[in-house]
């Protein structure tokens, strides 16, 4: 299978099964555009540029394509065949059940309480008591809906101990979510001390992770976080305008001139004298009121911020949530946005933008590529009462209890489930050029649009593959600058 497109004004074929990316003139595209599963032969070949180019093409460019494209074919570089038969697929999906493939990552719900307000919080403002905007019916526990839930050290402690006699790795995780976790930092700092106190006499690697509003940020918390985070994730939606409209507080007053001189203090002291690797992220969301999110995006970057996302709304009714309608002005808006980025002088601050990171030699190996994020067996989220959901998308729905940290998992089928839904068992994955680089998609965004776990989003897909695209373009183009510019 492969896969043409044009990206700022360069036509590129990706060979899905190998990965191989190909630069080629746009005679040469356009006569494999229409042949994504088996190479053309001449006659069609000549036939699809008489349609394409009525005015005719001379034939010795014509074989010239033709042969370039054949010598690629029996090279298995272009149309190689699919390495995934069924008894690699066997393989592969045994080992995602097999040695090494077990629990590596907790996410530890600290907090079932915000500051702030967000209409567009999959987590009902962050009590959970109802499990996203988009109609589910209310899942909080009987008697505590709508009240704020903390995790208590007891279970932050016995959390931590189901990570490290559970884990069969090396290198584990930790990642403090809510709600706003900073609502309970004394419990963060505990859980920190114990995990890292474990990790050492377990001879493991514990990485820790929190995300947060900023709200709450002080130099006590920069100080801790940039001390002992290995990655924090900030929630920062652009302009101040746009991020104003969502993200304000019970009063509904808006929350970025509140969070911005914390933010800025925090990356700025972590860029400034990184103990070893510390990532963050300022993660922003975008709906239809800023369409123009590229805007957004160097609005964060000038201001200083060099890793960027923004993640649209979809999966409801919402008038703010992407729809369908929306879809060719998000499309062209990302295009935009890669160009700007290609575009870019050198000597302009630098910045990355999450959905266009691709790595096309270093990248994930294949068996992550078919497992993505491993919600449900490699991961799950731990509720303020210390029960097991796949992920933190799913805490509060019953059918998605796997268990608790005191008993472990209950519900191996549903574990089972998860093990059993990646990107090989996906329908509608099978014919997808984007495969091997989504891995499926989100298992919450399955559900939560199709009731199905293994449905993707169809939204969601049309914005991957766009984004797909635009991260495969700008790595060409940053493979060309260097061979021209070694130095």
């Amino acid at each position: 299978m492969i896969h043409v497109f044009s990206q700022n004004g360069r036509q590129i074929a990706l060979d899905v099964n190998t990965g191989n990316i190909f630069l080629f003139d746009e005679i040469t595209a356009s006569m494999l555009a229409n042949f994504p599963d088996r190479p053309p032969t001449l006659e069609e070949a000549r036939a699809q540029l008489a349609v394409a180019y009525p005015e005719g093409i001379p034939e010795a460019t014509l074989r010239q394509a033709y042969e370039e494209m054949q010598s690629l074919v029996h090279q298995k570089m272009l149309y190689s065949p699919d390495f995934i038969d069924e008894e690699t697929a066997g393989r592969l999906r045994a080992r995602v059940g097999g040695p090494g493939a077990g629990l590596k990552a907790l996410c530890l719900h600290v907090s079932h309480s915000c500051n702030l307000r967000c209409p567009y919080c999959f987590a009902h403002q962050g009590d959970y008591s109802r499990t996203n905007v988009r109609g589910c019916a209310d899942a909080c526990p009987a008697g505590m809906e709508g009240a704020a839930r903390f995790m208590g050290p007891e279970v932050a402690r016995k959390a931590v101990d189901f990570l490290m006699e559970n884990a069969e790795r090396e290198s584990i995780e930790i990642d403090f979510f809510g709600g706003e976790p900073l609502l309970n930092f004394d419990v963060v700092k505990e859980a920190v001390a114990y995990g890292k106190e474990l990790a050492k006499a377990h001879h493991r690697n514990l990485h820790f992770t929190l995300t947060t509003n900023g709200t709450l940020l002080d130099e006590e918390k920069i100080s801790f976080l940039n001390r002992e985070m290995h990655n924090i994730v900030i929630s920062i939606d652009g302009r101040k305008e746009v991020h104003d409209r969502f993200r304000y507080d019970a009063a509904q007053k808006g929350s970025y001139d509140r969070i911005l001189p914390s933010a800025l203090k925090l990356v700025q002291e972590r860029e400034k004298n990184p103990p070893g690797r510390r990532d963050y992220f300022i993660r922003g969301t975008f709906t239809t009121e800023n369409l123009d999110f590229t805007q957004d995006v160097l609005h964060l970057a000038g201001l200083g911020f060099k890793r960027i996302s923004l993640e649209p709304v979809t999966g409801g009714g919402a008038g703010y949530h992407i729809g369908r309608e929306h879809l060719p002005a998000v499309l062209a808006e990302y295009d935009n946005l890669a160009r700007i980025i290609a575009a870019r002088d050198p000597g302009q601050p630098g910045f990355s933008f999450y959905h266009f990171q691709v790595n096309l030699y270093e990248g994930p190996c294949i068996y992550k590529r078919i497992t993505a994020c491993g919600a449900g067996f490699e991961y799950f989220a731990v509720s303020p009462e210390g029960d097991l959901y796949p992920c933190h998308q799913f805490v509060g729905l019953p059918e998605f209890k796997a268990g608790n940290i005191w008993g472990g998992i209950q519900n191996p089928q549903l574990v089972e489930e998860f093990r059993n839904t990646n990107v090989l068992r996906k329908a509608a994955c099978q014919n997808c050029w984007a495969k091997f680089f989504c891995s499926g998609g989100c298992h919450a965004d399955s559900y939560f649009t199709n009731n199905d776990l293994a449905t993707p989003n169809e939204i969601t897909c049309i914005m991957q593959r766009k984004r797909i695209e635009c991260a495969l373009g700008l790595e060409v183009a940053r493979r060309i600058k260097e061979q021209e510019d070694p130095a």
